[in-house]
C-alpha cells in the first residue's frame, strides 16, 4: 500500500540523531527520511541557548517521511514513548500521489 500523507516533526536540533536512530528501529517508517535544518520564532517558541536569545530565533530541524496514515497514531506513540516533553511539534498533510522518477 503506497503512503497516503507526509507525516513532519519540528524538532530542536540537538535531538536529530537521537530520533533518527529510533526512527531506523522501524525500517516501515524509516525508508526515505528527509531533514532539513530550519529556525522558530514566536512567543510559544522556547528559546535555551545564549544565541537564540540574542537572535530571537530557536535552532530548529524538521524530519518529514511519507507513511500511510493509519500508522500516524503508533508513530507518534512510539515518539511520545521515547521523547516526552522534548519540545517537537508534529503535522500530517495529505499526499495525492508520488514517484520516483
Amino acid at each position: 500500500m503506497k503512503p497516503d500523507c507526509l507525516f513532519t516533526l519540528d524538532l530542536p536540533r540537538v535531538l536529530e540523531d537521537d530520533v533518527l536512530d529510533a526512527l531506523m528501529q522501524y525500517p516501515n517508517w524509516a525508508s526515505r527520511i528527509q531533514l532539513l535544518e530550519s529556525e522558530a520564532a514566536g512567543s510559544a517558541v522556547r528559546l535555551l541557548q545564549a544565541t537564540e536569545k540574542v537572535r530571537g530565533r530557536a535552532v530548529r530541524s524538521q524530519l518529514s517521511l511519507l507513511i500511510q496514515s493509519e500508522q500516524v497514531q503508533a508513530l507518534c506513540q512510539v515518539l511520545g514513548e521515547h521523547f516526552a516533553n522534548a519540545d517537537m511539534q508534529w503535522w500530517v498533510t495529505p499526499v495525492m500521489a508520488s514517484g520516483r522518477l
